[in-house]
């Protein structure tokens, strides 16, 4: 099952004021449910590590934004994403790119060990074909990734991470991911937009076809 979240996020972030952490992915672009979970829940799968989960528990995608500075000494929130789902994740107040070193940092938690496929975009896209493969984060780690490595000299506004293991079922299926963090980035401002700004927005991303919400959800 797919779920879009663009439209209704991004309106979020250009009509109130920024409180996402500068650094860290702060938007959710898309989700794609395998149903190789073990829990129905209204957005994702997930929790707090450590310590390691024992029973399914339902968690806001938000727990995958953001970073968590205290981990390992205090948990880190995490989404489980399963075996052949994904999630896709975005920076709207910023825009990674090629630097010296080392450019994106992905941590996964627990202690199952779970394997991801990484894949970047120049744009917050839901289009498959906007995605080149990055490269594979491990489990219980900071996988890190160097934009030189596979010649990727565009900027990069969008992380997806498509789970290829199942490890941690039932109470935490599949990669664990707690957060991206954007090691070379340049701060893009997002402009505020009035109550009617946000509403002719909202009113051209419909007309755009833009904003899709799956059967399941209406």
């Amino acid at each position: 099952m797919y779920r879009f979240f663009p439209a209704v996020l991004l309106l979020i972030l250009w009509a109130l004021p920024a409180a996402a952490v500068v650094g860290f992915a702060d938007v959710v672009v898309e989700y794609f449910d395998s149903g190789n979970g073990t829990l129905s829940c209204p957005e994702a799968q997930g929790g707090s590590f450590p310590p390691p989960a024992v029973t399914p528990t339902c968690v806001s995608f938000s727990a995958a934004l953001g970073d968590d500075p205290g981990y390992p000494d205090t948990p880190a929130d995490y989404v489980s994403i399963p075996q052949d789902s994904f999630l896709t994740l975005g920076f709207v107040d910023e825009v990674i790119y090629d630097g010296p070193g080392d450019d994106i940092f992905i941590l996964e938690v627990g202690d199952a060990s779970e394997l991801a496929d990484i894949y970047i975009s120049s744009q917050l896209s839901t289009d498959p074909g906007d995605y080149t493969f990055l490269g594979q984060a491990n489990g219980n780690t900071i996988s890190s990734f160097d934009l030189a490595d596979i010649g990727f000299t565009d900027q990069v506004r969008a992380i997806k991470v498509v789970s290829l293991q199942n490890g941690g079922a039932p109470a935490a299926p599949g990669f664990d991911l707690a957060s991206i963090e954007a090691l070379q980035f340049q701060p893009t401002p997002v402009p505020a937009l009035s109550p009617f700004g946000a509403t002719a927005f909202v009113v051209g991303l419909l007309a755009a076809g833009v904003w899709r919400l799956p059967r399941q959800m209406l």
